[in-house]
């Protein structure tokens, strides 16, 4: 099967490969932090890649949006519907991390003890 976008390769092969670059994942705070996460949510949930997507594209909406506005202030009245998808999207990609981090909590507590 050709695959031809990189996303659909994800979720084909269950693996996590470290090298002496993730320690960026360190270095450089919480947005490599959340890359890292947001990857491996992906290669697990293809869902969570397309639900992933569409927050960001609405995020990015409504940044443009936000830059608008002080060209053109009635545009104002498009934020709280732009506010509206945003949180909508964000709930399905934030309960699934949530989830995922939770799990891997409680089975790093179980290989400890």
């Amino acid at each position: 099967m050709p695959v031809r976008r990189s996303g659909e390769l994800l979720g084909m092969m269950h693996i996590v490969f470290f090298s002496p670059e993730d320690l960026s994942i360190i270095k450089e705070g919480p947005a490599g932090r959340r890359r890292f996460l947001d990857m491996e949510l992906s290669q697990i949930d293809k869902g969570y890649l397309q639900q992933l997507i569409a927050y960001n594209k609405i995020l990015n909406e409504r940044n443009n949006l936000l830059k608008q506005i002080n060209l053109y202030p009635a545009l104002i009245e498009t934020l709280d519907g732009w506010d509206e998808q945003l949180l909508t999207a964000g709930q399905c990609p934030k309960t699934q991390e949530s989830r995922t981090v939770s799990h891997k909590k409680k089975r790093r507590i179980c290989t400890i003890s």
